[in-house]
């Protein structure tokens, strides 16, 4: 396993940022707004440049604005300011164009920036295109987008624009050739394309096909493979697994895809990598019995494939041959490396890493030499803010199980006095918390340190990262190992002497979890609610995503009548005491506003103090910079009125 090597100057930089700083302030609500993220890496053919996407929020324009940069010559350099809605940026693969989507009267086109002078579309094209790559030789694009159908869009204008229940526009395939700038359909069968991958020699194009765009179809979505020449499009599976992240081999033999799946493809298991044989059909799971979890994976131009890897609280790099075998851990940071990009071509490749010290930013990775270099200093504000302590934390549940988590501490604590815990309950489930240093809404968690609480972030039963079988254990007992892996956590800090009083905050997951907790516990003084569910009777036919209620509980409602009551929160109000606060978006479609309001007013007619927060316009995530800083602020100060 390779180590992080680190410059003499990158050393004395670690340390300092790992001890208090002397003189640093507290985190306070609006540092959240200074983050800029880096994403969407691209390096250039020829390895002497880099692209990505800076993306800021501002409080006074409460928006948020994306830029494209491109890195050359070790430094930064703005390219596009003045587009909005800019994303996907690329080289063709020639080298010679840089291209990328931006809106143009409200719907995204492909862009492209010529060695001199402005910004401008490549090709026209009726509707909004969602996404695009270049064919291999640069003679061409391949986009995805709907059916142009001006007449739909003039009797919408007209106010005609009913829509019909689990109907949607399907979304297809087309090329635009450079040299005569036609465009032109290509063959789906009136299927809708979630995503495509251009083989090597840019004969054929691997698909991922259902029915609608809708999030329920994925479930009903298959892999086929296009014959660009003979426009013969082949079916390749067929089963009920969700195939995503489509790559080529090398060779152009196989086909690789993410799937939740296990190794007989079955659904709902940990994200692996698997290897579909074009010519016989057959799938193999490349990890077979590996324990943690794949989250993002590039197969390099040196023939091996490189991963990122959740392995609870850590997200480390790893490499595997293509043929499945010399599975490598290539780092083990105490961090989260993620958007990591190919360059293997000249031994590096990009990636973008945070730590507990330190937001994310872009980073290089030294294949030879396994040193992790940073490059980008975008938030170099955080380095005068007080980051508190950041510890592992283990314990042992109900049964025996050992548990993981990350606790937060204070800058100063003392371990002889009481403090506040605040109990933070992740979303997924199937996801778990990391280290790093947290610039979201959601968490904020040095804000809350620095006001003196300690943050405990427990990664209960149906998390990932630690096996399948902890991911799994929610399936027919949801609201069991994972409150009693939530709860024995409590009691385990609790042992230590220093808790006092306590609070429990979640969204979405984690929102469902609070409220359950609330109405089944006596133990929290102050508990905030996200977008959370409270009846999953009438969440199903709610949600935009039934698909994985029905893994979770075995069935819909229909025929699991019962067991969907019993494990509704909504039922025990009778039980709740805790002052709860609510938050949800109006437009929220995966938990959608009426199971807030369920729970609100179940909570009002016990008598339990609460509130409920709804934001206009939002969906599930807040995404304007003045909603996210209301839901804070109400958030802290509904905690600081019942804990203190």
């Amino acid at each position: 396993m390779k180590k992080r090597i680190l410059k003499p100057l990158t050393l004395i930089l670690i340390l300092f940022l790992a001890l208090p700083v002397f003189g640093a302030r507290k985190m306070e609500l609006t540092d959240i707004f200074k983050y800029r993220s880096i994403n969407s890496i691209k390096p250039s053919p020829d390895g002497k440049a880099l692209l990505y996407l800076l993306r800021e929020s501002s409080l006074e324009k409460n928006s948020r604005t994306t830029t494209l940069w491109v890195w050359k010559e070790n430094k930064p350099l703005l390219l596009i300011s003045s587009l909005k809605g800019i994303s996907a940026p690329g080289w063709s693969p020639d080298g010679n164009m840089i291209t990328f989507l931006a809106k143009d009267k409200g719907k995204s086109q492909v862009y492209y920036l010529p060695p001199m002078g402005e910004a401008r579309k490549l090709f026209s094209f009726w509707e909004t295109v969602v996404s695009y790559k270049w064919l291999p030789d640069s003679s061409g694009i391949v986009f995805v987008a709907r059916k142009p159908d001006k007449e739909r869009e003039r009797m919408i204008k007209k106010g005609f624009d009913a829509r019909i229940v689990e109907q949607a526009e399907p979304r297809f395939l087309w090329l635009w050739d450079k040299k005569n700038g036609r465009i032109t359909r290509l063959q789906t069968s009136g299927l809708s394309v979630r995503e495509f991958e251009i083989s090597p020699d840019g004969k054929r194009i691997a698909l991922i096909l259902t029915r609608t765009p809708l999030i329920n179809d994925m479930a009903n979505s298959e892999v086929y493979v296009l014959d660009q020449g003979t426009s013969v499009l082949r079916k390749l599976t067929e089963n009920n697994i969700i195939e995503e992240g489509l790559r080529w081999s090398s060779d152009g033999k196989y086909i690789y895809f993410l799937s939740q799946a296990s190794e007989d493809l079955r659904p709902y298991y940990q994200t692996s990598i698997f290897k579909l044989n074009l010519e016989t059909g057959k799938i193999k799971d490349m990890l077979p019995g590996f324990k943690h979890e794949v989250h993002e994976y590039f197969v390099g131009r040196n023939g091996k494939i490189y991963l990122t890897v959740n392995e609870g609280v850590k997200v480390n790099l790893y490499v595997i041959n293509e043929n499945g075998e010399g599975l490598k851990k290539l780092t083990d940071f105490e961090g989260w490396i993620r958007d990591i990009s190919d360059d293997t071509e000249h031994g590096r490749i990009y990636c973008i890493y945070s730590e507990p010290s330190l937001p994310f930013e872009l980073h290089e990775y030294n294949i030879s030499t396994g040193e992790l270099r940073r490059l980008s200093f975008e938030n170099s504000w955080a380095e005068e803010i007080e980051r508190g302590k950041c510890k592992t934390f283990h314990w042992r549940s109900r049964d025996g199980r050992m548990v993981e988590g990350i606790v937060f501490y204070p800058a100063d604590f003392d371990p002889s006095r009481k403090y506040p815990l605040l109990v933070q309950l992740h979303g997924g489930p199937e996801s778990s918390y990391r280290k790093y240093f947290s610039t979201s809404w959601v968490t904020y968690t040095y804000f809350w340190t620095g006001k003196g609480y300690v943050v405990f972030q427990p990664n209960y039963r149906g998390s990932t990262g630690y096996g399948d079988d902890v991911m799994r254990a929610i399936i027919g007992h949801y609201f069991e190992k994972d409150i009693d892996d939530i709860i024995t956590g409590i009691r385990a800090l609790e042992k230590k002497g220093w808790v006092g009083k306590k609070a429990v905050m979640g969204w979405s997951a984690g929102g469902h979890l609070t409220n359950w907790l609330i109405t089944h516990f006596k133990i929290f003084s102050a508990a905030s609610s996200g977008a959370g569910m409270a009846n999953w009777f009438s969440f199903y036919a709610q949600t935009d995503m039934r698909f994985i209620r029905e893994i979770w509980h075995r069935g819909p409602p229909y025929s699991r009548t019962s067991y969907y009551i019993k494990k509704s929160p909504v039922f025990y109000v009778k039980n709740a005491v805790t002052p709860t606060i609510i938050f949800c978006g109006e437009e929220d479609k995966r938990v959608p506003l009426p199971q807030s309001r369920e729970m609100y007013f179940g909570l009002r007619w016990r008598g339990v103090p609460t509130e409920l927060i709804v934001f206009p316009g939002e969906p599930h995530g807040l995404r304007r910079p003045a909603h996210q800083l209301y839901k804070m602020q109400k958030e802290f100060e509904w905690m600081e009125r019942y804990i203190r």
